[in-house]
């Protein structure tokens, strides 16, 4: 008889390895152009300023945190450069800047050419959507800003670079021309707040123009460049006796049959209530505009004596 013993015959197999983080990999841009909105912004009054930094809208992108790689964010303007900062609008006194930033700083904000920017990496967790600011401000870039408009302004496009070799690379135009047009700081108007005609005798009574036209010195200072013009009208307080002619109804209490006519520097009559432009109009500085103003009588037979007052408004527009 034979004894014996017998056990089970097996081996034990090691299996090593290494199991790789994931990478942070944006999935998702949105898909979003917007217009500038410069309705806030105003150019600075020295040269060297700079506006406020404004945007129009965020840009929305999700993404899958990891521990590996990062996720580059960068600028493509479509402009002329000026320095690393500063782009040329289609004012020559006017530059702009922009900045890159994320929301709640998830990636380090940038101001400078190429606006290249890095997503840090972050611990494994579900999909999360931020968003991506982009920035801009007006740079005056001399004391002189001449006529025209700031627009059309550089195209801008963002630009996501996922280090994750497997993962998409996106490319979004962001901002495309003009949206709401820039904030215009006005002119001073520096006229005078009463001006006194000299007295006019029954007997020296003159169907038309009586005596001298009398000057009324008016002065736009500090008028705004980066407009095409800038328009202004008078409009007298209590009515016309003649638009056309420049003349004008007086106060309630003032002589009977008495006119007052507003006339530019030749003696042509404003149209009044009409809206007109600065002549030689050509940017930033100070401009005198034209005005006189006289007696008017159209019957002698109809004057009586008395004061003669009227209140006249200066409107002065920007376009």
């Amino acid at each position: 008889m034979m004894y014996g013993k017998f056990g089970a015959l097996g081996a034990l197999l090691l299996v090593s390895g290494y199991v790789h983080a994931g990478y942070t990999t944006v999935t998702n841009v949105e898909k979003q152009t917007v217009g500038y909105d410069l309705s806030a912004i105003s150019i600075p009054d020295q040269p060297g300023g700079a506006s406020a930094w404004k945007e129009n809208n965020s840009l929305s992108v999700v993404y899958d945190c990891g521990a590996n790689g990062s996720v580059t964010y960068s600028l493509n303007v479509a402009g002329v450069q000026i320095d690393n900062k500063t782009w040329k609008t289609s004012n020559e006194g006017v530059g702009i800047r922009y900045k890159l930033e994320g929301a709640y700083d998830f990636f380090p904000s940038v101001e400078t050419y190429p606006y290249t920017t890095k997503q840090p990496t972050c611990k494994e967790g579900k999909e999360t959507t931020t968003y991506v600011h982009v920035r801009y401000q007006l740079v005056r870039l001399a004391a002189h800003v001449p006529a025209g408009g700031v627009g059309p302004l550089p195209n801008v496009t963002v630009n996501v670079n996922n280090d994750d070799p497997a993962a998409k690379d996106f490319s979004q135009l962001f901002l495309s021309g003009i949206a709401k047009n820039i904030k215009v700081n006005g002119c001073a108007i520096d006229a005078p707040s009463q001006v006194t005609l000299p007295d006019l005798y029954t007997a020296d009574l003159l169907a038309g123009v009586n005596l001298q036209t009398t000057r009324i010195p008016i002065t736009l200072k500090n008028c705004p460049g980066a407009v095409n013009n800038i328009t202004y009208k008078f409009s007298p307080a209590n009515g016309t006796m003649s638009y056309a002619n420049g003349e004008m109804k007086t106060a309630p209490g003032s002589a009977r049959g008495i006119y007052l006519r507003l006339t530019k520097e030749n003696g042509q009559p404003y149209s009044l209530n009409g809206i007109f432009a600065i002549d030689h109009y050509q940017g930033s500085g100070d401009y005198s505009l034209p005005a006189n103003i006289s007696y008017y009588i159209h019957s002698v037979n109809d004057v009586r004596p008395g004061p003669v007052n009227e209140a006249i408004t200066l409107t002065v527009d920007y376009n």
